[in-house]
């Protein structure tokens, strides 16, 4: 079997009525042969490397069965930063880039200069080190409780030199032993316990505890509205996270819950997807 043709039998698996799924293939092809697409042309002809080219072909069938592409290359980008990903650990997504600008706005109009950082439900702790990175000064706590999520936590930190970030290994409804905050994060579970059968075959494959956000998929933001109002510096901001029809709920749960300022960032489609709000410097 050649170069080429192990390629084209990992498309052909690919392909549906639709389309091909160049990119998909070409990303696993990369991943397993470390020869990008745009050099295919040039060794076309090669012969291939049997446990390769099975590697490759099983990927290829694993992604047509619905496990996420990310899973099988074990990592993906945000936000510039590479993060390993895997089963038990929710995918980063550019959506959630949307509450990186937001928060990285919001340390910059505050004058923060060493900012105190939670990021609630951290997972692969994406948005943690992100504003680890972007913000060195910054002392941030990423809490997380899934076991297996809070491993890829532990690994994304350590492989993003990210040593102003703490992992704690906790239930963030139950906040225990944390600093006072200027500012709090969270991509919270927010799809109703509903609508979590529908979803696509891939997004099922994530962990149902990072997705599920209780029967109006709202609970999560109940909580922590609560919860964190008062590990909030007075003048600190709490920004999270929604569903893209979810904004004018959780935008009253931040007025209900006494915050102020309370303001919505759309994502890149246009519909909203973080909401945010601050604690009154007199309360």
């Amino acid at each position: 079997m050649t170069v080429q043709q192990a390629y084209q039998a990992g498309l052909a698996i690919l392909t549906d009525a639709k389309q091909p799924r160049f990119q998909q293939a070409g990303l696993l092809f990369e991943h397993v042969f470390g020869i990008s697409r745009s050099r295919l042309p040039i060794v076309f002809s090669k012969p291939a490397d049997e446990k390769k080219a099975d590697e490759f072909l099983s990927l290829c069938r694993q992604l047509q069965a619905g496990t996420p592409l990310q899973y099988l290359l074990g990592h993906w980008g945000f936000y510039g930063l590479d993060f390993m990903v895997g089963p038990g650990v929710l995918i980063p997504q550019p959506d959630t880039e949307v509450l990186v600008e937001t928060a990285l706005e919001l340390i910059k109009h505050s004058h923060l200069h060493c900012p105190v950082v939670y990021d609630l439900c951290s997972g692969s702790g994406c948005i943690a080190v992100t504003i680890g990175k972007q913000i060195p000064q910054s002392k941030v706590y990423a809490l997380e409780l899934s076991d297996q999520a809070f491993q890829y936590l532990k690994k994304n930190i350590k492989k993003n030199a990210a040593a102003n970030v703490t992992p704690l290994h906790q239930n963030v409804l139950t906040p225990n032993g944390l600093p006072s905050a200027d500012l709090i994060l969270s991509n919270p579970p927010y799809i109703p316990t509903g609508d979590l059968a529908g979803l696509p075959s891939d997004v099922r494959q994530e962990p149902v505890m990072a997705l599920d956000g209780g029967a109006d998929g709202l609970s999560f933001y109940k909580e922590i509205l609560r919860l964190y109002f008062n590990l909030l510096k007075p003048g600190g901001w709490l920004a999270v996270e929604i569903g893209y029809n979810q904004g004018t709920k959780v935008a009253q749960l931040f007025q209900n819950n006494h915050y102020c300022k309370i303001q919505m960032r759309k994502d890149f489609g246009g519909n909203n997807r973080v909401v945010f709000g601050q604690k009154p410097l007199e309360t």
